[in-house]
Formats: structure tokens, sequence, C-alpha cells
């Protein structure tokens, strides 16, 4: 009968009593009740529910792919690699405003090869100043160490070394 319910369970022992334990689900905040020997058990599941839905958010840090860079590339078959998020990341806190900041962490350079998926660098967000949660920024492609070149020729070209 709550908006939003996803899941109930009931059960009753001579020591417990009435016992519920309730799930449910809004703008993607999912909420657990548990209550023992409570004779209005209903009624205060939803009291706790509509408690938890009018002070509580879940605020989105990150959407899967929303954040993606370049890196460059020594020795490979290609100049440069792309990474982004392959994870989403969220946390629950209180209504009301929050400041919300990410630091990437990446490094300029990296060098072949390099495989798909590999965790090149982090993103981590704080809110209030305080940690929040982190996700890694992964190789979105493979990059093969580029041929019949060596790594010293390849840091001449780029960089002008030994010249």
């Amino acid at each position: 009968l709550y908006d939003g319910s996803i899941g109930m369970k009931t059960g009753f022992t001579k020591r417990s009593g009435r016992c519920l334990v309730g799930a449910a689900e809004r703008d993607g905040l999912t909420l657990v009740s548990v209550t023992l020997n409570a004779p209005s058990d209903w009624s205060d599941h939803a009291k706790l529910f509509d408690y938890g839905y009018d002070t509580l958010e879940c605020i989105t840090l990150a959407e899967v792919s929303e954040y993606c860079y370049d890196i460059a590339v020594l020795d490979g078959a290609q100049d440069v690699v792309t990474v982004e998020n392959h994870e989403a990341a969220s946390v629950i806190l209180e209504k009301g405003q929050h400041e919300v900041k990410k630091y990437v962490k990446l490094p300029r350079l990296t060098v072949a090869p390099i495989y798909g998926g590999e965790a090149l660098g982090t993103i981590i967000f704080t809110v209030d100043g305080e940690y929040a949660a982190q996700i890694p920024l992964v190789a979105s492609e493979s990059v093969k160490v580029k041929e019949k070149q060596k790594i010293l020729d390849r840091l001449k070209e780029k960089f002008g070394i030994g010249s």
C-alpha cells in the first residue's frame, strides 16, 4: 500500500511479537525498515519511510561515461589514449545545499602497451569537504607498442631530446 514499496516480509514469534521488514524505492533512494514487537507495524513503517524520504536524498556524482580525458602515449601505435569512467557514483545525504567537488588524478603521459579497461587515473569526489566517493578512469581501448622504433627515438622525435 506504500508508494514505492518493493517488498516486505512479516513474521511473528512469542518473544519478538509482530515483526515486519519492508523496503521502498523512490528517486534512486532505497530505504529498508525493520520493526519488532510493533502492534502498528504497517503504520510505523509508513512513518519511517516518510521520515526517510522527507530528510534524505540521493545525489548523483557521476553517470557512466560522463567523464572523458585524453592522455599522451609514448612509444604507442597511437599518440593518445582516451580514458573514461565506466562506473557511476552517488551518495545519500540529508536534504539541503551541499558543496560537491571533484579531483581528477591523471598522468600527463603514459607508455605503451596499454590495455582496454586498464585503470590509468581516478576521480575523487568530496561533499562539504569530506571524502564521498572514488571512481577509476580506464582506458577505452588498447594501445600497442609502436613497431620498429625505439623509445629513445620516440622521445627525440616528440621532445627534441638528444638533438
